[in-house]
């Protein structure tokens, strides 16, 4: 949805006929189907029914009941104190749909506006899973223990579950899903699942696959998990890797880069001269792109040129099946007049979501789109606009942070005009096959390619360059399945920054990062070569990182590879694989941190997890402070599993290893030269 400037609705972004919800339901294979419907939520009812299935959304609340000829109707699971169940789900061929229930007190999930829901999309052979809220001893997911006739359903190659007609469960939870997957089967992101034990709830965004662990609530207590590992108290463990990831490790690279595939598109341009624009430098051309990208749109999709000129333009919206082909010697040069951006739309900012000013190029909810072609893309931002905001943002960042830590819905964190948030440069949100190639881009207001989540992405050949804070160079958040290859990274801050949302909003609303693959990149940046973090509350795991230069920009590089949590951050980092990396001057290699802080700390103490984090052959030319920190966040929180082997610091500052490490078990050392000697390092610190 987006809203003008006071707030009030502008224009609903949820199909309100019956096939468009249809289409949604059905087709939506990312986090949060029904999440994503309830966050374009309006300020009155709407009703839409489908096969048989009445949705009401009224004040952020959803609304379900479901009928048909088979099966039985049944009841969402009995909530804890406080917790008011709103729909009961109807078997439908065996089959119950999803269930919601109102929010809970302290152990179970406030989703949007304290609303629990759920809506798994299912895989072939996997199982649709639908966790209704819980508190003390709350309800089971669907096919569980508990509930007024609770059904099980099951889908094709999954066993299906126990039915269970007023059953309750028992201490330490009931039987999740309703069916067992298949060979391969699991279910898609959006589908969480959480047992009904003492403080189990579900949790948006939670996904579970084959061994997946039982997703836990904000605050709650784990629920039961699979093979894999249960989350802890309180923290935020979602699904092991999709199906055929099962392993981690390097041997899964060739999987997860087969899944990787480029979008295609239709034989037609729309040349944006075509339709009023001007490559004057002048010339207001936010008209002509809006008028080549539908007409596009309409005729099924294809390029929208932009030829050899500078076209000056306000925001930009790729919509599905567009390829925004920025062609050698054009340059796509952005008004820095914060009104072009107005009305604000949703985004992600810091990991918070919120409506904010228009990103400079934006897409939500769009499959097949890409910019390509040799050009140039122009932020424009300078010291006297929109960098200028960065001396002004304090107080709208700390009100994001704080509506983030209490819950505050969505549709009630409205910024823009009067304001001092930055819009970045290039986010796509929920967002499916996209490529980003070939093309340049520099001096973004923000952060400056941010896909979130978003699935099967592709960046290769691209350069980003910035000067300042904040101008992060490219920042896969909450996404699946990444390839970042060939590119050119030159920025004032982090160059590789990968991210999964902050603090409550990320175990709510987000999804773990994973499978990210980076190959053949120069990364000369200020902080951060590879960063992981410090918005990571969702989880950060599988990333590749091979093949790569690190060097320096505007003085020293910190760190090469960055591992970096909040204490308010919960969530973790882990089956991290870097190899054949060629390093010039940096702090640290390898810098790990489970207290960092920029701006307000605001939320309880909940600490993140590193595990699993390896470097192996990499050649440092010097170190100007000690090689190698490696601590985990607290002695609850011990730093797990880091390997380092056959890596040469030709120089380092000593110690070698930080006096700042500790809180770390399970190192392991092979083959590591600093300064001409080998480096032995205690396998553990308190």
């Amino acid at each position: 949805m987006r809203y003008d400037v006071s707030g009030h609705e502008y224009s609903a972004r949820i199909g309100n006929s019956h096939k468009a919800l249809r289409k949604r339901i059905r087709d939506d294979a990312r986090i949060g189907t029904m999440e994503d419907v309830m966050r374009t939520r309006t300020r009155k009812a709407i009703h839409v029914s489908t096969r048989g299935c009445l949705f009401l959304f009224v004040a952020g609340t959803l609304f379900l009941g479901c009928s048909s000829s088979k099966g039985s109707s049944s009841a969402a699971g009995s909530p804890g104190s406080g917790g008011a169940t709103h729909a009961g789900g109807t078997v439908s061929g065996g089959s119950l749909a999803t269930t919601g229930g109102d929010s809970t007190p302290s152990g179970g999930v406030s989703l949007v506006g304290g609303v629990a829901t759920s809506g798994g999309t299912v895989a072939s052979g996997g199982v649709t899973s639908s966790a209704g809220a819980s508190s003390n001893g709350g309800a089971s997911s669907l096919g569980g223990a508990t509930g007024l006739g609770g059904a099980s359903s099951s889908q094709t190659g999954g066993a299906a579950g126990a039915a269970s007609t007023g059953g309750t469960p028992g201490t330490g939870g009931a039987a999740s899903t309703g069916g067992t997957p298949g060979t391969g089967g699991a279910t898609k992101t959006g589908g969480s699942v959480a047992t009904g034990g003492t403080g189990g709830a579900s949790k948006t965004g939670g996904s579970v696959g084959t061994g997946g662990a039982g997703a836990s609530a904000t605050g709650g207590a784990a629920g039961a998990a699979g093979t894999g590992g249960a989350a802890g108290t309180g923290g935020s463990k979602d699904a092991g890797p999709p199906a055929g990831d099962a392993g981690v490790g390097w041997n899964t690279v060739d999987t997860i880069l087969a899944r990787i595939v480029a979008p295609t598109f239709p034989n037609l341009d729309c040349d944006v001269t075509k339709y009023g624009g001007v490559g004057d430098g002048t010339t207001d051309n936010t008209a002509a792109f809006a008028a080549a990208i539908a007409d596009c749109s309409t005729k099924g999709g294809g390029r929208v040129i932009v030829p050899a000129g500078t076209f000056f333009t306000g925001p930009i919206e790729i919509l599905s099946n567009i390829n925004l082909n920025v062609g050698t010697g054009a340059t796509l040069k952005f008004s820095t007049d914060p009104t072009k951006y107005l009305p604000v739309v949703e985004v992600s900012w810091e990991s918070s979501l919120l409506y904010n000013y228009h990103p400079l190029i934006w897409a939500h909810d769009a499959t097949n789109i890409a910019i390509t072609g040799g050009g140039t893309i122009d932020g424009n931002a300078t010291s006297s606009d929109w960098y200028a905001w960065a001396g002004k943002e304090t107080a709208d960042q700390t009100a994001l942070r704080t509506q983030n830590a209490n819950g505050v819905p969505i549709a009630q964190r409205i910024y823009g005009s009067g304001h001092y948030l930055r819009p970045g440069l290039i986010e796509f949100m929920n967002c499916t096959n996209i490529l980003f190639d070939g093309f340049t881009a520099k001096n973004s207001p923000f952060w400056t390619v941010h896909p979130v989540l978003s699935t099967n992405i592709t960046a290769t050949n691209i350069t980003t360059l910035g000067s300042v804070g904040n101008t992060d160079g490219f920042d896969p958040e909450s996404c699946t399945d990444v390839l970042v290859k060939n590119a050119t990274i030159q920025v004032g801050d982090d160059a590789i920054a990968i991210k999964a949302g902050r603090d409550r909003d990320g175990w709510t609303y987000y999804k773990p990062t994973q499978n990210v693959v980076v190959q053949n990149c120069t990364l000369t940046a200020k902080v951060g070569g590879v960063s992981m973090g410090s918005e990571m509350s969702a989880g950060i795991r599988n990333i590749y990182i091979e093949d790569s230069t690190f060097s320096n920009s505007a003085g020293n590089l910190q760190y090469a590879i960055y591992v970096k949590a909040a204490v308010t951050r919960g969530g973790f980092i882990q089956d991290i694989y870097a190899r054949r990396l060629t390093v010039a001057t940096v702090s640290n290699l390898l810098y790990m941190t489970g207290h960092y802080v920029s701006g307000a700390v605001i939320g309880a103490t909940k600490y993140a997890t590193f595990s699993n984090i390896n470097i192996d052959t990499a050649t440092v030319a010097r170190t100007s402070s000690s090689a190698f920190l490696v601590a985990g966040a607290d002695a609850t929180a011990l730093a797990t599993g880091i390997s380092l082997a056959n890596i040469t610091v030709t120089q380092s500052a000593t110690p070698v290893l930080s006096s700042g490490s500790g809180h770390y078990s399970g190192l392991t050392v092979s083959n590591v030269l600093v300064n001409g000697a080998a480096f032995n390092p205690p396998s553990s610190a308190p």
